[in-house]
């Protein structure tokens, strides 16, 4: 594989490793508030609703399991190693789709059914993960548009279903 080189907003990240470090915290940080986000949902639809609780853990797995198969089929290379950098993280492989946007944007789409403000929320943090992930060099453009695409229709067929 022919080596490129990162481009550079990327590698003034990586060299400021305060910078990094803050970019990475907050994606962390904006992963677990769609996670929690997601998990106070749920347990809020199984105490008041059995069916909207199941059709929420379907419509959100489904997707996920899709984006995990496919990415393992496609095979991608994360920019990493297209870049021939190391210390980035992630696997070597399955760059393609991202599954950080999918999930973000599948919960987001998901949860404009039972909270429109919270669903809003959880968007602009799949936006802003999905920014950071292409920032930070751990996926390419493409991966978090097909990413966030693959989960905002998801969300919707689970929404219209």
């Amino acid at each position: 594989m022919e080596r490129k080189s990162p481009p550079k907003y990327v590698v003034r990240i990586l060299s400021r490793p305060r910078l990094r470090r803050s970019l990475e915290l907050l994606g962390s940080a904006l992963t677990l508030f769609v996670v929690l986000a997601y998990a106070i949902t749920l347990v809020q639809l199984l105490l008041e609703d059995l069916w909207a609780a199941a059709s929420l853990a379907l419509f959100a797995a489904i997707p996920f399991v899709f984006v995990s198969i496919l990415r393992s089929v496609i095979d991608l290379p994360r920019p990493s190693l297209v870049w021939g950098l190391d210390g980035i993280g992630g696997k070597r492989g399955s760059s393609f789709p991202s599954r950080h946007a999918a999930s973000a944007f599948i919960v987001g789409t998901l949860l404009l059914r039972s909270s429109v403000p919270l669903a809003v929320a959880v968007l602009a943090a799949g936006v802003v993960i999905s920014t950071l992930r292409v920032l930070l060099g751990k996926h390419f453009v493409r991966d978090v548009t097909v990413g966030a695409l693959v989960g905002a229709l998801s969300g919707a067929i689970g929404l219209i279903l």
